[in-house]
């Protein structure tokens, strides 16, 4: 029951929030995306759930500005995760700025201490051409477990896409960030 209140004002503020920035009858960008994974894989290499998990999201946009909802659901699990985020994006010349913060509820994980709400914000700076290379600094921050848990992640990446195709490269740089040490975390690639 408190899962379901928690989305529903997620869902509600959203909605309320990118309507109320919004001219009379203009209607914003949106993209519905759902995925299927063997498993959840945080981006710094932290495994959530070894089980096979759907993940759903909505990202509405308008004039630089967007917001994203997310949901996970894990199969045996259920509804493990929620995610809100807010964001800005502008071009700076032949760069591309991009800085968001997002709240993110996560729930029956089982033993984990990950049954809790943290809050990350990042910055990305990326510069759009052939191979699309970008630098991500993130730091998230977790208000109910202790602040060993606030680490940063640094990601190296690069982009390419081309028609029906995209291909994208990630290397971590883990500074406490889902884990008790500071490194290179995870790399990975991903086409589509």
């Amino acid at each position: 029951m408190k899962i379901r209140k928690t989305l529903g004002a997620i869902v509600a503020l959203a909605g309320i929030g990118l309507f109320s920035i919004m001219p009379n009858r203009v209607i914003a960008d949106e993209t519905a995306f759902l995925s299927f994974k063997s498993q959840y894989v945080a981006p710094a290499g932290y495994i959530f759930s070894k089980n096979p998990v759907t993940y759903a999201s909505l990202t509405t946009s308008k004039n630089d500005f967007y917001g994203f909802l997310g949901a996970n659901f894990g199969s045996k699990e259920g509804l493990n995760e929620i995610d809100g985020i807010v964001g800005y994006n502008k071009n700076l010349g032949k760069a591309k700025l991009d800085i968001a913060a997002g709240a993110y509820k996560l729930h029956n994980f089982g033993k984990d201490d990950s049954n809790d709400r943290f809050f990350e914000f990042w910055g990305t700076l990326s510069f759009p051409g052939i191979a699309n290379p970008r630098i991500k600094l993130l730091q998230n921050a977790y208000p109910e477990i202790n602040s060993s848990h606030n680490g940063r992640d640094i990601e190296f990446g690069l982009n390419y896409k081309k028609e029906n195709f995209a291909a994208d490269l990630a290397v971590h740089y883990n500074d406490e960030y889902f884990r008790n040490r500071t490194g290179f975390s995870a790399a990975q690639l991903s086409a589509n």
